[in-house]
Formats: C-alpha cells, structure tokens, sequence
C-alpha cells in the first residue's frame, strides 16, 4: 500500500489554482477534471486541490470555474507517482457600466438635422490585458472597435446611419449593441450590451433673443418655448463666442428643470453669440436646438 513502492500502479496528482495577474491569489471552487477517468476535484479556500489513487496513465486536467476561461494542462507521469501542477486562470471581462444614447443636432434651417449614436462602456478586467473591444450589431453587421479612453476609463464610439445601414435614426430603438473583447493572448469573449430607447426629434422653439438682438443692459434672460415631452427630461443651455472657425464656450448649464422656460445671464464681454438650448432624458438621449444670435454691447 506504500504509495512510493514499485509496486503501487496508483499516482496522486495535487496543484495550486491562482489568478492569471499579479499579485497572485488563489481561486477556490474551481472545478479540475482529470482524464482519463473523468475524475472530479475542487479547488480549496487556498486554491489547492489533489485528485489520488489514480492510474498513472498520461492524460489532461481540465479547469473550469464560472467566470474564468477554461484552461488546461497536460500530465506525462514519465515513471514518477506524484506530480504537483500550478496554473492561473485568466477572468472574463465584465462590463462595469454601460451608455448608449442618441445626439439629434438641429442646424439653422427649419427641416435639416444631424444625427449621432454614442456608446460609452466601463469594463473591469482584473488581469489587465484587454487589447481590443469592438461594438456588435449582427442584423447590420457592425463589427467596430472603440477607442479608449485613458482619463475616463472607458471605450468610446460614435456610430453614423451609414456604418449601421439606416435611413433614419429611429430605426436604431431596439437594437441590441453587444461587445466583443479580445485580450493579448488573441482570445476572445462575447458581452451583452443594451439597446437604444429614444430618438429626440422634436425641435425647439421660441428661442430669444434671436436675429443678433443688441443687447445693451443685465442682466438678460435667455428664453424658449416650453417643450412637451411625455417623459422626463431636463434643459441644457450652451453660450458660445460667434466665431465661425473657432467658436469659443463661455456658458454651459446643466440640469434646468423641464419646468423652466429661460435663464438669466449675469455678465458676458462685449462680442457676438450664438446659443443653443439642449433636452436631455434620463437616458441620456438629446436634442440641440438650432443656433439663435446675440450681440453684447
């Protein structure tokens, strides 16, 4: 019964499951199949796991744990009866937070507007080595990798009708955005994204003053009509220098209460404007009003 006798046709295979990065920590629960035999072990509290009394007949452990990617390793007894293995599962990809909006840009005239689909996305990745993530949208065959953003955290992308095959925005509510994540081994994982939920089409109106009015006193108050939704939004306002190369933002405030219909300005230098008043829900989809112009004097 000597384990280490000649005799004694049964080996013991043991090991360390840890973390694909550093530092390295162990992984419990993880579930190691050997075969042949198809013999089940689990991983400890301290990544340890032994699987005894087998045939010491060449074979593989297989890893699996959820969350991880399954990984193997090859076992050629070569004449001893104990053999001791460490491996490091490398995690999946999560995505940590998600945006997918649209942008509706209202130009001067009373018909034309530009349209955007911005996706913004978070992934935390504990090991650290992400080459790629790519945006996916099977009906219109998208496949486009985002960039990343280092100060944020996130990968971004602004997405055309032209890259997505569609006439007008509004085709976009429902489609289902997914991510795919390669990583530096050239492995790859599929996530599940989300999907638009509004397009802002409606213009906004009543926009003073307007025309390039003078204006001479403050302070002054910049007005719209009251926008009739259906659902919660709130008001941004934006004052730009009337530079036409290289306008300039002087104002910008946000999260105006759907319920008010102007905002006071306190003080601006002497020069040309032009404003633009933005509806914003809670998802994040918006719509810009077209450019209205004043002057300070």
């Amino acid at each position: 019964m000597d384990p280490n006798s000649s005799d004694n046709l049964l080996g013991i295979i043991s090991g360390t499951v840890q973390t694909y990065s550093l530092p390295y920590t162990a992984i419990a629960n993880v579930e190691v199949l050997w075969k042949p035999g198809n013999i089940i072990s689990y991983t400890n509290a301290s990544g340890n796991f032994t699987i005894a009394n087998i045939k010491t007949v060449d074979g593989f452990l297989l890893f699996r744990k959820e969350g991880f990617h399954t990984d193997s390793i090859k076992v050629n007894w070569k004449g001893t009866k104990k053999i001791n293995e460490q491996i490091n599962l490398n995690a999946y990809p999560v995505l940590d937070s998600l945006s997918i909006y649209t942008v509706v840009i209202n130009v001067n005239d009373t018909t034309s507007q530009m349209y955007d689909l911005v996706i913004s996305t978070k992934i935390q990745d504990v090991d650290n080595d992400i080459d790629s993530v790519f945006v996916v949208n099977d009906p219109s065959e998208l496949n486009k990798v985002m960039d990343f953003n280092a100060a944020a955290k996130t990968y971004q992308t602004i997405l055309t009708l032209q890259e997505l095959h569609l006439n007008d925005l509004e085709e976009t509510i429902g489609l289902q955005f997914n991510f795919r994540i390669k990583n530096i081994l050239g492995e790859t994982y599929n996530l599940n994204g989300g999907s638009v939920t509004r397009v802002i089409k409606n213009r906004m109106t009543g926009l003073q003053p307007d025309s390039n009015l003078i204006i001479n006193n403050f302070p002054f108050n910049l007005r719209w009509d009251e926008f009739f939704a259906g659902y919660h939004f709130h008001y941004m306002v934006e004052v730009y220098t009337n530079d036409i190369s290289n306008p300039q933002l002087v104002i910008r405030q946000n999260n105006i209460s759907s319920q008010e219909t102007s905002f006071t300005v306190d003080s601006l230098g002497t020069d040309s404007y032009w404003w633009v008043i933005w509806t914003i829900d809670d998802f994040n989809n918006m719509s810009r009003s077209a450019p209205a112009t004043f002057v300070i004097q």
